[in-house]
């Protein structure tokens, strides 16, 4: 008998699945994707919410459970014993807290209409106020920040679990249980509390690599009195990666069609379920490429990196440190462009052509030679991530001038993302992180060759594609190969289940010659604003008065 795993990735705005043949990783046909209903929460009981809130319904992710896998087996033609495991990434940090009854606070009527009752998706930068004193306090207990690369963003547990505390003492009070939304399905399916290592060690400041584990209880005293309790309602006790959670509750398993034999993996970050189809290996690094952009590294070696967004031993597979920084805005940045600074002209063109407005872009764009459009970009839309985090950042573009063409501001948007994306390789390697291999996935590396080949240039170095709109949902089937015991380990399961290479973009000598004097000038721009001049920061003050 043939068997099988599903994988689950739930992303910012929608849950995509597949079934995968455990013996090969082959994707099986019937493939299906559920848009959340309620997006990213804009508003709420009528009223808009802040522009620096993220809230998800936390509803959307059972509804993507009940749609997604019934339809899985059925057009698939899979009996259900044949389903040995699931497994799930979701994106990090969003969570949501649960009420007495286990189940999420905002289906409480009392609590509908306060924010602080749904979950905070991992772009929420609603307690950026609060992040900095926490940082402060953090500095006094030790190495606590080594972890995160040596600073705490807003976009972490401890920060937004405290603007709840403050904002909302009603749902910190009658909250039982704040978790992760990975562990939050992985829980609901198996009828155990599941809390993935992925998410502690990543977003959670828990130090698997010295041993130190969470932070100590006076931490959070120090942080307020009765934020002290804080550890109690998240949980202590941490379920390794590569594991299995349990095996699928029997009301799930009717109510999905499954067998009651299914085992659940412990959830893993998406970002890092890119592994499980690219290959977990020392040296490996994947880049995911998306809405923002994640450059996740694998390691043998314990050891920190500062600037980066985090680190985690065996936060992707046991025995190895996982590495994570990026970028906040990078097809949001592309999209943003596109919405505000495109003349209706260049609209008109791009329906006469049969083209998307992207596309069109792009077929101006990459007719430039490099440096033609006298542009340089910095791309902290979003703030800077990495490797000088900093959320008061701002973008900026060098160079304009009369004769500047909309193709010329989109050409060096991009090369600025890929400039920042060789600082994060370059931030790695720095400080003793190889880097054996690069590969690319998400939509951005499928969808946008001239920015791939660019990437190339840039980094100097060859560039592979998976090529496949599913590898991360592939990713988490691996998880659940292992978990259902298919395989002793998970570098063992993505060896047999991996993609393989679509397409390998490879550097141009004379480009990256080319790309070389751009880039310089590029980290002079970089280190001048992000470290010498304040303006940005004086500009985000007057803003947010």
């Amino acid at each position: 008998m043939k068997k099988y795993s599903i994988g689950i990735d739930f992303g910012t705005l929608s849950a995509r699945a597949l079934i995968a043949d455990v013996e090969n990783g082959e994707i099986l046909p019937a493939v299906y994707s559920f848009e959340y209903p309620h997006a990213v929460m804009t508003e709420l009981g009528g009223k808009a919410l802040p522009k620096n809130y993220a809230l998800q319904h936390p509803r959307d992710y059972i509804d993507a459970i009940d749609y997604l896998i019934p339809r899985l087996i059925k057009e698939n033609g899979i009996a259900p014993e044949q389903i040995v495991g699931i497994g799930i990434d979701f994106t990090a940090c969003t969570f949501l807290p649960l009420g007495k009854d286990g189940e999420p606070l905002c289906f409480d009527p009392a609590f509908e209409n306060d924010p602080h009752a749904y979950a905070k998706l991992w772009k929420h930068t609603g307690a950026d106020k609060y992040a900095p004193r926490i940082e402060e306090i953090a500095a006094d207990f030790g190495d606590m920040l080594k972890i995160t690369g040596g600073i705490l963003s807003s976009e972490f547990m401890y920060p937004k679990l405290y603007e709840t505390y403050v904002e909302s003492p009603e749902v910190y009070k009658n909250t039982t249980k704040f978790i992760n939304a990975g562990d939050f399905i992985a829980s609901l399916l198996t009828g155990r509390q599941v809390r993935s290592l992925a998410y502690a060690t990543i977003k959670e400041h828990y130090d698997n690599s010295s041993g130190a584990g969470f932070p100590p209880r006076e931490f959070f005293e120090r942080i307020d009195h009765g934020f002290a309790d804080v550890l109690d309602k998240l949980g202590r006790e941490v379920d390794r990666v590569g594991d299995s959670a349990g095996s699928i509750t029997p009301e799930w398993a009717s109510r999905l069609g499954l067998s009651a034999d299914t085992q659940v993996a412990v959830p893993v970050i998406d970002a890092h379920g890119a592994f499980g189809a690219a290959g977990i290996e020392d040296g490996r690094v994947v880049a995911a490429l998306g809405t923002s952009a994640v450059i996740a590294a694998l390691s043998s070696e314990k050891k920190y990196v500062p600037g980066i967004h985090s680190h985690g031993y065996g936060a992707t597979a046991p025995g190895l440190m996982s590495f994570e920084a990026g970028i906040r805005a990078m097809g949001d940045l592309y999209a943003w462009f596109v919405g505000n600074c495109v003349p209706a002209e260049y609209e008109r063109r791009a329906k006469e052509a049969g083209l998307g407005i992207h596309a069109y872009l792009r077929s101006l764009a990459e007719k430039k030679e490099i440096g033609e459009s006298g542009l340089i970009a910095l791309d902290w839309w979003s703030g800077n991530r990495s490797v000088v985090p900093n959320d008061k950042l701002s973008g900026m573009i060098v160079g304009l001038t009369l004769s500047t063409r909309p193709e010329d501001i989109y050409r060096a948007i991009i090369e600025s993302t890929v400039f920042e994306l060789r600082r994060v390789c370059e931030n790695y390697s720095a400080h003793g992180v190889k880097i054996n291999s690069f590969i690319a996935t998400g939509g951005i590396a499928n969808k946008d060759p001239m920015l791939m080949q660019i990437l190339s240039d840039v980094l100097g170095m060859e560039v592979g594609c998976l090529g496949s709109s599913e590898a991360t949902a592939l990713g988490s089937a691996v998880w659940g190969a292992v978990a259902a015991g298919c395989y002793p380990t998970l570098e063992e399961a993505s060896a047999k289940m991996k993609l393989p290479i679509a397409k390998t973009y490879y550097p141009d000598p004379a480009r990256v010659a080319a790309y070389e004097k751009l880039y310089s000038r590029y980290v002079e721009l970089y280190d001048y604003f992000a470290r010498e001049n304040n303006v940005m920061e004086f500009l985000y003050n007057t803003k947010h008065k």
